[in-house]
């Protein structure tokens, strides 16, 4: 995961967490998202010290703004069970779900820019570092391996995941997401070129990071990393978008009465979850 989105991403996770795990991981947002930038930089005691204050004031903002906004949105999807969408509609579904995440990256810069400006040479050597260590992990794990035990991998993932929120797939869904599977564009090649591109503009900002300009310039990196695409990339992620939606217009009707209540029930106990957690004050800093 690339590093300065790594809170953000942390931030937003209340979004996608299993209901059991929501309220346990939010408020403990502040640690998880402390020891993950951990196996990056190393901060001293001033950096840490910023960073906490930083981030609670993030933290403080995003369950009291955007946790009601995440509880709506699964609401909203909520009372659309028994109803299947069309293309067009799951088109502006993802649209809006997606653009969730903008806010929270744009209220992350306060606490990023400091941090990033404070980062001395051995510190951004290590996070460029490890930068690099995830990329070769990626490659090896999604790239060079044999495409057919990936598929394979995702295959497997993928049915995990519908099984939390429909309950069992009955055959003729299993053999649905099996032939989508086998034919959807694999990504992970753009993907990884892509995080190479994102790595190297990071460097190349942290370079300048006692620049009066430095937020100004990381701001687009980590907000609209999306700009750094090739045309190629911007192709190959918009058709894997689509046969996304495509496989999500075909399941949706298949559902029956068990997997459409299985369904309601997870997104408004997830729901219920995030609104209580937008209600009740930040943990104790740890």
């Amino acid at each position: 995961m690339r590093p300065f989105r790594l809170a953000a991403s942390l931030a937003c996770a209340a979004l996608v967490v299993a209901c059991s795990a929501a309220q346990f991981a939010y408020n403990r947002l502040d640690f998880i998202a402390r020891w993950e930038l951990g196996k990056y930089v190393d901060m001293d005691k001033a950096q840490r010290a910023r960073f906490d204050a930083d981030f609670r004031t993030f933290w403080d903002w995003h369950r009291r703004s955007e946790l009601p906004r995440y509880a709506a949105a699964l609401r909203r999807i909520a009372a659309r069970v028994d109803t299947p969408p069309d293309d067009a509609e799951l088109e502006r579904w993802a649209d809006e779900y997606g653009a969730l995440w903008t806010p929270a990256l744009e209220h992350l810069m306060p606490v990023l820019c400091p941090l990033g400006a404070s980062l001395g040479a051995a510190q951004v050597k290590s996070l460029l570092e490890q930068a690099d260590d995830d990329l070769r992990d990626y490659a090896e794990e999604a790239v060079d391996a044999p495409e057919d035990a990936l598929r394979d991998k995702a295959e497997r993932s993928l049915r995990k995941s519908l099984g939390h929120w429909l309950g069992e797939l009955r055959p003729a869904q299993k053999q649905m997401v099996h032939d989508w599977n086998a034919t959807r564009p694999w990504v992970a090649g753009p993907w990884l070129a892509f995080r190479q591109r994102w790595r190297d503009a990071l460097a190349a900002t942290l370079a300048q990071r006692g620049a009066a300009d430095f937020c100004a310039r990381l701001t687009p990196l980590v907000t609209a990393g999306d700009r750094l695409w090739t045309a190629e990339q911007r192709r190959a992620f918009a058709a894997n978008r689509e046969r996304w939606l495509q496989l999500f217009a075909q399941l949706a009707p298949t559902l029956d009465a068990a997997q459409r209540e299985h369904l309601r029930q997870r997104l408004l106990e997830l729901a219920e979850q995030l609104e209580a957690l937008s209600r009740s004050p930040g943990a104790a800093a740890t």
